[in-house]
């Protein structure tokens, strides 16, 4: 159908609703009168329709086009790099580990199918029907809705902020692992015979030329003896002192990859409160990473896709190979073996499965907006629901996965962790056991001969003549040296690069490893601002601005607030935003989408809407996860994490440098008041927009282009709109005599339920 106006007829002619477009609404306020004197000669009343172009309902952009992806590979491409993320590779690994191996998967595979792709379907096929961002869609659904969208970008810009923090971190651990040695490997040692050297030193000759000079005068002493002294002194105590190297102290209790982390990497304080200075090492990759989003994104829809080509698939390149040696590493088969033993006493606990809800509704990146914009760049007859059901089985089998990999080689880090505490034990009872040096190194002659005897010897100590409590306290045990696997950044820098030193040519599974982490990362933060930057395009408040400028300015801005995080305190800043920010704002979020699409647009609208666009019927299974079980899985999780906070209180990990450990901190006063703020960023908006437009001080001036997707005002949005455009609508749409309004029905939140 071309983009013509089409010739005057009446309405006895079908008119399909998507082609009417603004309506020439000044010509029909002169027709209005004439339509009466239609009525008394017994015509319908002739109106003025014109047709839009079947590919493009959206709102214009630059070119007065909506730009699209370049191919169906490049659209489900950029998803799963969206969707994929760090999550799936440091988090879903450790809720295994944490609720009962194997047995997670149960309760993960049953919130994925009620809650996560029924709200992965909604988010991408409400983009593809109005073809906007999300502050467009939801001012599009009702008016009281329009904070949501506002709401989304804001959540997506404060995650934004501290994640790409995280992207600069990997690009720290990238760059430090270029050299032959991994600098992680081993602890720093420290020189000690200087400084005891000069200490003894300065003593001598300060009480040699002091007691001196006192004796023969102080001028005398001061001029002559005393520098004498010194010189004396000081070469004496040179002498007398050898230069010795001792490991330092710190990383001595901790481990060489811990302290590389917390004081080669980021330098931490010992607070929040401690702000520091800044981590400049840190603050230059922030600066890159940032530099490279720009990049990208400067390039625009049409282009980035491409670059998903390499932020979705090469993680998997590079699983597959870390998956090929994982598995023939000493000890993976036992760490397999120890996450998917199923432990089903563990699905009686709540916990475990409000943990699956949570990690559902975050490995998928719902509620963000960025979905919704993903799917707005599509072709209106994109099959979605395939899509939505691709994308998130891809989510879980990349977790999988990764959590296959990850404990392969766990196992082998216990493996050589419980090899070497075996061979300290044995010597520690070498004296109690008699043994000469030759048997001694006879035992110890291979890491497992040394295990195989230690476990001769704790399997009945007795008989060797040793007490019987000897081993009680001993740490030589597979599945503590497992339960040690941290999740976040302690399993991908410090864990995981502890077991990566002992590889073979560590520095290039090094760099493997982190270019991994920096495309999983990547590939979200170009999700997260494309949500953003789309829902700012939508809105036109800077119809002016090119994209290039606008990516410009974002990045920017977001760069030099994206500071804070790299002070010497920044660690506890984004554990802070990680904690506050995406959570109970999120899940409202998503809450309200549900119930906007489901209840206010109706269902039934919206499954009509999916028929007409792709051919296909949602089935009663969509119905029933959309409307009922989804929303009471969400209410489930918010008001179950609402709780724990409560009840656990807010405090935070921090370092304690003289004892190189991490020690739960209360959060001072002035932080509690700014977590309070960023959990209220997130949804402030939805209340305000809706209480200012309920009031009347903020009006709502619908586009007349909603015709065009499907929308129209009602009596339901009238009283939000401001009263030209309200009269406008009312014009086209309100019922008569002649039955207009049964020409003219378009889908709208309050018309009845069968269109």
């Amino acid at each position: 159908m071309s983009g013509k106006v089409r010739p005057q007829a009446y309405l006895d002619e079908a008119v399909s609703p998507l082609e009417i477009t603004p309506l020439k609404i000044d010509i029909m306020r002169t027709r209005e009168k004439d339509s009466s004197s239609l009525a008394v000669q017994g015509k319908r009343p002739i109106i003025v329709c014109e047709t839009v172009a079947d590919t493009e309902t959206s709102s214009p952009t630059d070119d007065g086009e909506r730009a699209g992806w370049g191919s169906k590979v490049q659209f489900l491409l950029s998803v799963v790099a969206y969707a994929v993320g760090l999550g799936n590779v440091w988090r879903f690994p450790y809720l295994c580990q944490k609720n009962g191996g194997g047995a997670f998967l149960i309760p993960y595979f049953v919130m994925l199918i009620i809650e996560g792709i029924p709200l992965c379907v909604l988010e991408l096929g409400i983009g593809q029907k109005l073809r906007l961002g999300s502050i467009g869609v939801w001012n599009k659904i009702h008016p009281l809705l329009g904070g949501l969208g506002i709401s989304c970008a804001i959540v997506a810009l404060l995650v934004g902020w501290y994640y790409n923090v995280v992207i600069a971190w990997c690009f720290f651990y990238l760059f430090s692992s270029l050299q032959t040695r991994l600098p992680w490997a081993d602890c720093p040692l420290i020189e000690t015979g200087l400084s005891t050297g000069l200490h003894s030193g300065l003593s001598t000759g300060l009480s040699t030329g002091l007691s001196t000079g006192l004796s023969t005068g102080l001028d005398t002493g001061l001029s002559t003896d005393l520098p004498s002294g010194l010189s004396t002194g000081l070469s004496s105590g040179f002498v007398s002192v050898n230069v010795t190297t001792i490991v330092n102290k710190e990383c001595a209790a901790s481990s060489p990859t811990a302290f590389f982390w917390f004081r080669e990497a980021l330098d931490i304080t010992d607070g929040i409160d401690e702000f520091g200075g800044m981590q400049w090492k840190i603050a230059g990759c922030l600066v890159f990473s940032w530099f490279l989003i720009f990049v990208c994104m400067a390039r625009g829809i049409e282009n980035s896709g491409w670059i998903m080509y390499f932020t979705a698939g090469f993680p998997y390149f590079v699983l597959v190979i870390f998956f090929g040696r994982a598995i023939t590493l000493k000890g993976s088969s036992a760490g397999l073996r120890f996450l998917f033993t199923p432990q089903m006493s563990r699905l009686l606990d709540p916990i475990v499965w409000l943990d699956a809800a949570t990690q559902i509704f975050y490995s998928l990146g719902l509620g963000f907006g960025s979905l919704i914009a993903f799917g707005s760049y599509n072709p209106r007859d994109n099959k979605f629901t395939r899509d939505a059901v691709f994308v998130s089985l891809t989510n879980a089998f990349t977790a999988i996965f990764a959590s296959v990999l990850v404990f392969a080689i766990l196992g082998f880090k216990a493996t050589l962790g419980i090899e070497s505490c075996a061979c300290s034990q044995i010597k520690n009872v070498a004296s109690m056991l008699h043994l000469t040096s030759a048997e001694l190194s006879a035992v110890m002659q291979t890491p497992e001969e040394c295990l195989e005897y230690y476990n001769l010897l704790a399997a009945d100590p007795t008989a060797y003549e040793l007490p019987a409590d000897i081993f009680a306290n001993s740490t030589c045990s597979f599945e503590k040296l497992m339960n040690e696997a941290a999740e976040g950044t302690g399993l991908a820098f410090i864990v995981f690069t502890q077991a990566i030193v002992e590889l073979p040519w560590a520095p290039l599974w090094s760099v493997l490893f982190f270019t991994m982490l920096l495309a999983l990362g990547m590939g979200s933060m170009f999700g997260n601002l494309a949500g953003i930057q789309t829902s700012i395009y939508d809105l036109k408040l800077f119809p002016w601005l090119k994209q290039q400028v606008l990516s410009g300015i974002l990045c920017t801005c977001s760069c030099i607030i994206g500071l804070i995080f790299v002070t010497k305190s920044g660690m506890y800043w984004v554990g802070m935003f990680d904690s506050f920010v995406g959570t109970f704002s999120l899940m409202i979020i998503a809450l309200l989408e549900m119930v906007g699409v489901c209840w206010v647009y109706k269902y039934s609208r919206f499954a009509a809407d999916v028929q007409e666009m792709t051919g296909q019927t949602l089935s009663r299974y969509w119905e029933i996860t959309l409307k009922f079980l989804a929303p009471a899985v969400i209410l489930f999780v918010l008001i179950s994490s609402i709780a724990m906070r409560i009840t656990t209180g807010i405090s935070y990990p921090a370092y304690d440098s003289q004892t190189a450990m991490m020690k739960e901190t209360s959060y001072p006063v002035w932080a509690q008041v700014i977590a309070f703020f960023l959990i209220m960023a997130g949804i402030l908006p939805i209340v305000a927009v809706a209480a200012l437009r309920m009031l009347g001080i903020v009006k709502y001036e619908p586009d007349p282009s909603m015709i065009n997707a499907g929308f129209n005002s009602s009596a339901s949005t009238a009283m939000f709109a401001k009263v030209p455009s309200t009269a406008d609508f009312d014009l086209l749409t309100r019922p008569t005599s002649f039955a207009i309004g049964d020409s003219l029905r378009v889908y709208c939140p309050q018309f009845d339920e069968n269109p």
